[in-house]
């Protein structure tokens, strides 16, 4: 029903092998000294407060700011200048102080009074923030204006500055007692590392700290450079005299050996500073490369599917990250290792903007480059790293071309080797990250190939690995995210298998992490797409578990957050696509309560939406497929309203559209499946008009476009299920002998698709499904032996399915539904006492699916329409007090629809019953 908002793990977190910190140590006393400006009777708990927009780097940035404020160790000279030790002892930084607390806002508010000074990490990215501009906001209302510092890491002043660090408001009285806003303009204090042309990189970040800290400390910024410098001379003097006393000592050694040892050791010296430098620049320019790439994807999401603005992102993308490889001159690099990186990066740009072939050449050259450097003796861990992380993009690549089981044997590489590091660094948390994500990625490429017992495998070691990093520093903002992803595989796998309960119950624990996490960082728009989709789930499921409404609600809630996501950028199209989807998805739960009037309304919101994102951007590919898929719906609900010639003019627009779109590529597998799925629109129109030739002639051009795709990847199961749909729709509008043929086809091969995975729930239902036509086509060809039996292997596989999952409420109504097809058949070939115990069976089942949603109008039909066969089959026995009896129920049962509630084509049901009511009562006297 819905259509599925999910992200591939992002792109990869930058290397990094630094320890976690701890902060469950007990806190320094803070009355330890007073600094100048420090308010009487004020606890200071905190040195400082930082606040930043949690994205990359900004979150990076934080982190570094973190903890070399809180490791940087003065110089003694200083303290004794001071009278004081004025080394920073506690900084406060949310995701690593706050708890798992539903009252954000009073933590924070404590915390900003406990802090001593407020610094604010500012790029183009925080402006966005609101939450950042109420912290500065507030700290500026405790009257510490003049304590309020800023990192510079990106953009000019103007464009990273939030509008609180450069204004101040006050209130003025006029001699009149009015009121006015005074603003008063103000520059803060800022520390500054951006890069610089004569200047290092590491220089830039340790003057921006030291400024920071002589800010902090009320002490010149020359004053504490110099004494920095003057510690650092020192310890190079201090090196110097061990060296020479080491020397001395050695001058009973041979001259020319102490030489050769000397010049060895410095040699050694000045290969270890130059690697490490070089490993140093390495991994900043990764951190910044990774950026590029994040906020790449993110912009080509917000415009997906628009052509001429994708290649302009693309060429101003490239060209950051060719700026940021110059810069760090990584071509040059002696192991050849930061090369195969930038083309990894590279390579990463390109498939993410659909160009496979230079991103596979691309990859193709790491390749060539790390698999021997990885290989080799002694190589790094971070070497091997790089290594994996290209399997996993050539893994991606391969799924993008349709490539699955390529795809899974790069996954596995890059799983090979993560796990390998993870055993040999168990408390690296970088490294159990790393492995987590191959196991994901292994488990997505197993569900798509069929084998989802396998992937449920791999995603419950996922969730195993994030719960433990989870439960060691429950404050850290991604693992939760992480975790939330973790528990939202499972609860597809579990779905795939027919679990809808486990489902739900695991999609429920992602739903609660997502929700804490947009209440932590309430303008993290991310956070928030993730909620919906956690809504999104929880709807499909809630609507397999029968409870129509909490769908109704979860689908709502969706919509809402949505409408939240508009409020930060009202032109952003992926909102307003967004926006157009959720209308649609709560149209289609209205569908399902019975509300066609209000779906009708939600599909024509959502129709409108579509067509303005299309006729602004007509070259928006997604914006098109919506607008396609939104007609169909419209079709779709019109045709079940018996407005066939209504749903005509919708179906054709969906189908013109979906035709240009395969014209305009003809290589895109989801443009040729949307146009099949187009093609059964318009034989079901065709069926429904009863022009079984035309609706042939439909159904014939959706199968041509489903067996190329299934030809061209054969081991897709999605591909393979597609291919049988087509089967089963030619079965109806074709003769007898032939829609047996199309009927065989299909059960050989869902037989394939359920033996192959025998305890894939969908597989089951689908083969059933299969046996149900088969039973058809043999009855409309007299072979009823041959019918009952595919009918009683029908029941027998939802007889199987509902005693393995007693509450899902879809398998209880197919099986009811099976039972009431057998009773049928049964009454044709005189056998009425059968047909009376299937009958029973299946109302026992309809009467419990009504007590458990009693306003259910589809469950109420279900259930009125057994008891009335059931009525006509006692009367057809001369039993009419039992056919009376049961008359009346079903006359009790639909009476509360009968005001309008009843779906069109059912509208005239309470005058059938009574009908029947009437002539039981007169049999009976």
């Amino acid at each position: 029903m819905s259509d599925q908002l999910e992200e591939q793990p992002e792109v990869e977190a930058a290397p990094t092998d630094q320890p976690a910190e701890n902060f469950d140590a007990p806190a320094e006393s803070d009355q330890r000294h007073r600094l100048p400006g420090d308010e009487e009777g004020v606890e200071y708990r905190y040195d400082a407060f930082i606040s930043y927009r949690h994205v990359e780097p900004d979150r990076m940035w934080a982190k570094w700011l973190h903890k070399s404020l809180e490791t940087y160790n003065p110089p003694k000279n200083l303290k004794a200048q001071l009278g004081f030790d004025p080394k920073v002892k506690r900084v406060f930084r949310d995701e690593d102080e706050l708890p798992a607390s539903s009252e954000l806002g009073v933590e924070l508010e404590r915390a900003l009074q406990q802090s001593r000074f407020l610094i604010v990490i500012s790029s183009p990215r925080i402006v966005a923030s609101r939450w950042c501009d109420a912290e500065v906001e507030r700290f500026r209302a405790l009257g510490r204006h003049d304590r309020i510092l800023t990192l510079l890491i990106e953009g000019e002043p103007h464009e990273s500055f939030l509008p609180a660090l450069t204004q101040i408001k006050s209130v003025e009285y006029d001699d009149e007692g009015n009121e006015h806003e005074v603003i008063t303009p103000v520059e803060p204090l800022a520390a500054d590392v951006r890069p610089a042309e004569h200047e290092s990189h590491s220089n830039r970040k340790r003057f921006a700290l030291l400024r920071i800290l002589a800010t902090m400390w009320g002490v010149k910024f020359d004053d504490l450079r110099q004494r920095e410098n003057e510690r650092r001379h020192r310890r190079i003097v201090a090196a110097a005299g061990v060296l020479a006393a080491l020397f001395v000592m050695m001058t009973g050694l041979t001259v020319y050996a102490v030489i050769q040892r000397n010049d060895a050791i410095a040699q050694r010296v000045i290969a270890d500073a130059a690697r490490q430098k070089a490993e140093d620049a390495l991994a900043e320019a990764l951190n910044l490369m990774d950026a590029v790439i994040f906020e790449f994807q993110e912009q080509l999401a917000d415009r997906a599917g628009m052509r001429i603005p994708r290649e302009r992102m693309l060429e101003k993308a490239m060209a950051d990250l060719e700026r940021i490889i110059d810069k760090f001159d990584l071509e040059q690099s002696q192991t050849g290792r930061a090369a195969a990186v930038a083309m990894h990066k590279r390579g990463t740009l390109y498939r993410i903007a659909g160009r496979t072939k230079e991103a596979g050449d691309l990859f193709d050259h790491a390749l060539q480059i790390l698999e021997p450097l990885a290989e080799a003796p002694g190589a790094t861990a971070d070497v091997r790293r790089d290594l994996s992380n290209v399997y996993v993009e050539i893994g991606r690549l391969e799924e993008r071309l349709g490539n699955s089981e390529d795809a899974q044997h790069r996954y596995e590489q890059a799983l090979t080797i993560r796990r390998r590091l993870a055993d040999e660094s168990p408390k690296n948390v970088v490294a159990q990250r790393d492995l987590a994500t191959a196991l994901e990625y292994v488990g997505n490429v197993l569900m798509t190939l069929g084998n989802t017992s396998d992937a449920l495998d791999r995603f419950n070691h996922c969730l195993a690995i994030r719960t433990g990093l989870h439960n060691a520093d429950a404050e850290d903002f991604d693992i939760r995210r992480e975790l939330a992803d973790a528990y939202e595989r499972v609860g597809d796998a579990t779905l795939q298998l027919g679990d809808v309960q486990a489902s739900r119950d695991n999609q429920s624990k992602a739903l609660e992490l997502r929700v804490a996490l947009v209440e932590l960082d309430p303008g993290n728009t991310r956070v928030r797409r993730d909620l919906s989709v956690s809504h999104n789930k929880m709807a499909d499921l809630d609507t397999r578990l029968g409870d129509l409404q909490e769908a109704h609600d979860h689908y709502a809630s969706t919509l809402a957050e949505t409408r939240e996501l508009m409020r930060f950028d009202r032109s952003n199209p992926r909102w307003q696509r967004e926006l157009a989807v959720g209308l649609l998805n709560l149209g289609a739960a209205s569908v399902a309560l019975g509300k066609t009037a209000e779906a009708r309304e939600e599909y024509e919101q959502s129709l409108a939406t579509s067509q303005k994102l299309v006729d602004a951007n007509p070259d928006d590919v997604q914006a098109q497929r919506d607008l396609s898929r939104i007609n169909h719906l419209m079709a779709e609900l019109l045709l079940t309203s018996s407005q066939p010639e209504d749903a005509r003019a919708y179906y054709e627009r969906s189908f013109d559209i979906r035709k240009k779109l395969v014209a305009d590529d003809a290589e895109s597998v989801d443009a040729k499946r949307d146009l099949a799925i187009a093609y059964d629109g318009l034989g079901d129109l065709e069926h429904k008009l009863d022009k079984p030739g035309k609706a042939a002639e439909d159904y014939a051009e959706a199968l041509k476009l489903r067996e190329a795709i299934a030809a061209a990847d054969p081991k897709n199961v999605q591909y393979q299920r597609d291919l049988t749909i087509s089967y089963l729709r030619l079965g109806p509008v074709s003769k007898p002998q032939d829609a047996l043929g199309y009927y065989e086809k299909a059960l050989a091969v869902r037989e394939r698709l359920a033996a192959a995975d025998p305890t894939n729930y969908q597989a089951q239902v689908n083969l059933a499904v299969a046996h149900y036509y088969m039973g058809n086509a043999q009855r409309k060809t007299d072979d009823l032996t041959g019918a009952m039996e595919h009918y009683r292997k029908w029941i027998e596989i939802n007889e199987s399915i509902v005693e393995k999952q007693p509450d899902n409420v879809k398998a209880a109504r197919d099986l009811s539904v099976s039972y009431s097809v057998v009773a049928e058949l049964a009454a044709s070939i005189d056998q009425a006492g059968t047909a009376i115990g299937y009958l029973l069976k299946a109302i026992k089942i309809r009467r419990k699916l009504v007590a458990a949603d009693p306003k259910n109008a589809a469950a109420a039909i279900d259930l009125v329409i057994s008891l009335v066969k059931l009525g006509d089959a006692e009367y057809g026995q001369k039993l009419y007090p039992d056919a009376l009896t049961h008359y009346e129920e079903a006359m009790k049962v639909v009476q509360p629809f009968a005001n309008g509630a009843l779906p069109p084509n059912y509208a005239g049901l309470p005058t059938v019953i009574n009908k029947r009511i009437t002539a039981a009562r007169a049999a009976s006297q």
